[in-house]
């Protein structure tokens, strides 16, 4: 083997192990520097609260939603149930607002101020909304509705479960 082969060789090991490692690691103003326990990943105690948080708010809202909109004037559709398209969309606003609000509202030192967090929770209780809605239609159980815009509240969230 040459040298120039060997050089080669090494060269490609040192490469694969050097990009194998992370990329913090890698960084040289991270040396030496740790990042504390509380602020790497979300504790249990957040987690929770902000769970009962979103489901409770969620529910509320769905139900919220459901009155404020059976509340408007009906369009006349000569159907059985001309109120139920107003409640049917009420309900599912008011959980989607609901929702995020409930995993927004709890500061929890968070990094993230409380329009980021809201901000966050809507677009994701937005899309799990409809998540939530495809599956209830398909499973006939309504529950899935409040359950995805709140799991998609809270996975919006980020990097809002970091703390202080």
């Amino acid at each position: 083997m040459t040298t120039n082969t060997a050089m080669r060789r090494f060269a490609s090991i040192a490469i694969t192990l050097i990009s194998a490692s992370t990329l913090e690691a890698q960084r040289a103003d991270n040396v030496g520097v740790k990042a504390r326990a509380d602020t790497t990943a979300p504790t249990n105690s957040r987690v929770i609260q902000r769970g009962l948080g979103s489901a409770g708010g969620a529910v509320l809202g769905l139900i919220g939603g459901v009155f404020i909109a059976s509340q408007l004037p009906a369009h006349d559709c000569g159907c059985d149930d001309p109120g139920l398209a107003e409640a049917i969309y009420g309900g599912l606003a008011g959980v989607t607002l609901g929702a995020a609000l409930g995993a927004a509202m709890p500061d929890l030192r968070s990094v993230c101020s409380f329009g980021g967090r809201f901000g966050r929770s809507i677009l994701g209780g937005a899309l799990g909304t409809v998540v939530g809605t495809f599956a209830a239609v398909s499973a006939g159980n309504i529950v899935f509705i409040p359950a995805g815009s709140a799991a998609g509240s809270l996975a919006a969230l980020g990097r809002c479960w970091k703390s202080h």
